[in-house]
């Protein structure tokens, strides 16, 4: 389910709020961007595993046109249903973008952000001032009620840190069968970079805050590793990629063969893996193209580097 709305408070300027609602989940928000008298539509990107367009185009509208970059052609979107859903192109370039034409006249908007590694983000997109520059631009994922508060995360990195106070953004909530509570997020005390960090509590156990290195700017995948959970004789790894992922692959040794993406146990775009506790080089694999692996948008990491529990991370 998708939704597009305006919201405001009294006084305050309205904004663009563009929404999904996994089954059995809250509402994850997809966008939210200062609203535009003359923009006249409202688009954003939804799906946490498929990217889409959705489309809300003002009364008048006459036709809505789709191109995947700056080269390619100009597209007619059929306008059979209201509001307009449609995939984006695989790997969509610099100049991707609708063209609306709405009382004869014709506007332009722009869909592209750029990968985040290698282009600099629209301002809209820029993190609030104090923000450090690597945190992430990631929607949260999964209820919120499935994990521990974020507020107890605060304070639990705020002591790690011997800070007054601390921030944290979440990436994502859950839960396991077991009755473990985790929440996986980035967290910062002021004028420093923010971490990746893991926050677990076990039924008849001490909460256990997991803190990361620094996050790299432009990362592409966030996780955490969930041990020593009750009648379990494996851990669980949790995978976290960046949203624009349409694959994730898992390797459990070098030699090993990559694991379809349909073997492994997905939550919102967010993937479970069963991980040994002696691992041999294993590693994951996305893409953000059309699936092929040879693709420059592919990324293949080892799990160690992922987690910063190998030697490359101490």
């Amino acid at each position: 389910m998708v939704g597009v709305y305006q919201l405001w408070v009294p006084g305050g300027s309205a904004h663009v709020v563009v929404a999904q609602a996994e089954p059995n989940s809250e509402a994850v928000l997809v966008r939210d961007s200062a609203a535009r008298r003359d923009l006249g539509h409202v688009d954003g990107v939804v799906s946490m595993t498929e990217p889409y367009v959705v489309l809300a185009p003002a009364p008048g509208t006459q036709r809505v046109e789709y191109r995947s970059g700056g080269r390619a052609a100009w597209k007619v979107v059929d306008q059979d249903s209201r509001p307009l859903v449609f995939p984006r192109a695989a790997d969509p370039q610099a100049g991707e973008a609708l063209r609306i034409t709405r009382d004869r006249r014709t506007t332009v908007s722009p869909l592209w952000q750029g990968r985040p590694d290698t282009a600099q983000p629209d301002k809209s997109d820029q993190p609030a001032s104090g923000v450090p520059a690597n945190v992430l631009l990631w929607p949260g994922r999964g209820p919120v009620s499935a994990g521990p508060p974020v507020a107890d995360v605060a304070r639990a990195y705020a002591a790690a840190m011997k800070a007054p106070r601390a921030e944290v953004r979440r990436l994502f909530s859950g839960d396991t069968d077991a009755g473990v509570r985790f929440v996986i997020a980035q967290a910062w005390v002021p004028g420093s970079p923010a971490r990746t960090v893991g926050y677990v509590v076990q039924p008849g156990r001490e909460a256990e805050l997991k803190v990361q290195p620094v996050t790299p700017r432009g990362s592409r995948v966030a996780a955490l590793l969930l041990t020593d959970q009750p009648g379990s004789s494996i851990d669980t790894l949790v995978v976290v990629p960046e949203p624009r992922t349409t694959q994730l692959s898992y390797r459990p040794s070098a030699a090993a063969a990559w694991q379809s993406p349909e073997a492994l146990t997905t939550l919102g775009g967010v993937v479970f893996l069963d991980r040994s506790r002696t691992p041999a080089d294993d590693a994951l694999r996305l893409m953000t193209g059309n699936g092929d692996p040879a693709a420059a948008s592919t990324l293949v990491v080892p799990v160690a580097r992922v987690l910063c529990d190998g030697v490359e991370c101490t």
